[in-house]
């Protein structure tokens, strides 16, 4: 007979005393989302096409608000500072929309694409 395997599936632990968040009650360290907190991203990522060639001006969005533009190496920052839990990543903008002219739109995931590289497809009509 083959070994059991054994899967352990697990979240950050928190603690509920260490957060005041407003979202927070007494059991949400063993709920879905766990504790949510208030924290801070700096977020980056290279924006290139399908030749690895910087886009310049491409925008980074959520909800309509534009968050950054991409400089001439391609890069797009910025900083914001939301609610966060292990379990559901960011309250809000989660999502980011990343477009520019002559490109077709994508969105990305905030903490999949932080620190990495967004390629984007050019446009079909």
């Amino acid at each position: 007979m083959p070994p059991a395997l054994l899967l352990l599936l697990s979240l950050p632990a928190c603690d509920e005393t260490e957060t005041d968040h407003p979202w927070n009650d007494e059991g949400c360290a063993a709920a879905i989302c766990g504790c949510w907190e208030v924290r801070t991203q700096d977020w980056s990522a290279e924006i290139v096409d399908d030749s690895d060639t910087a886009i310049e001006g491409a925008t980074v969005s959520c909800s309509g608000s534009v968050l950054a533009t991409s400089d001439a190496s391609g890069l797009a920052a910025f900083a914001r500072e939301g609610d966060w839990s292990p379990g559901c990543s960011w309250a809000e903008c989660a999502w980011l929309t990343v477009e520019a002219d002559g490109f077709a739109p994508q969105e990305v995931r905030a903490e999949t694409a932080n620190g990495g590289r967004v390629t984007l497809a050019a446009a079909t009509d």
